[in-house]
């Protein structure tokens, strides 16, 4: 998958090699003050567009931030994980239907789990299970379900069947088929619906 767009607001240099240079070339690419200065080297060396992100407080609305920003820097709302700003970022393009895959946020052993954050308990979204994350991403599972209970406008759709509330579930292959019997593309390009006309994926 080459992407239309890409975010990234880590400050752990390993990110520059998430980048492959062979995808970079004209990529729009999202980062923050905090990105690594290796990944932002590596973008711009590899011909990137990069668009500077200023992180918003969760409570703030579209338009006060296009006010207070201008189009020439964007503010997407804070969340914890990459995925909310990539998800808000596709809402902030005008798109009417926002898909993740990937998006479990949560282990189902905690032996699975590489991080050194502290684990709790939690249970699956389908099945009520008990499987296993960490704060981060159960902040980042609060946030995405608040973003589709402000923005009912949207259709929201996770493929993860992870923790996330509030979202659609359905299978990657149920998307893909429905997206084939509607004849509906799966990217946003070029509509200027809530900013400026940017082209972006609908994928996290």
């Amino acid at each position: 998958i080459r992407p239309d767009v890409a975010v990234t607001l880590d400050a752990n240099v390993s990110v520059e090699k998430m980048f492959k240079p062979e995808y970079i070339k004209d990529m729009m690419v999202v980062v923050t003050p905090v990105t690594h200065p290796a990944v932002i080297i590596k973008l711009q060396t590899c011909g990137a567009k990069l668009l500077l992100n200023i992180p918003v407080a969760p409570g703030e609305d579209w338009p006060l931030i296009a006010k207070a920003y201008g189009r020439e820097h964007i503010g997407l709302r804070a969340g914890y994980i990459v995925t909310v700003n990539a998800v808000d970022l596709a809402y902030w393009a005008g798109a009417d239907r926002i898909v993740t895959i990937g998006n479990e946020l949560s282990w189902d052993t905690k032996e699975e789990n590489e991080y050194t954050f502290a684990m709790y308990p939690c249970k699956h979204t389908i099945t009520g299970k008990i499987k296993y994350t960490i704060k981060p991403f159960a902040g980042a599972a609060v946030m995405l379900q608040g973003l589709a209970n402000r923005h009912p406008e949207v259709e929201w759709i996770d493929c993860s069947r992870g923790i996330l509330q509030g979202w659609k579930t359905m299978s990657l292959s149920e998307v893909l088929r429905n997206e084939k019997q509607n004849s509906r593309r799966s990217s946003i390009n070029n509509v200027g619906v809530r900013g400026d006309s940017v082209p972006v994926a609908e994928s996290a």
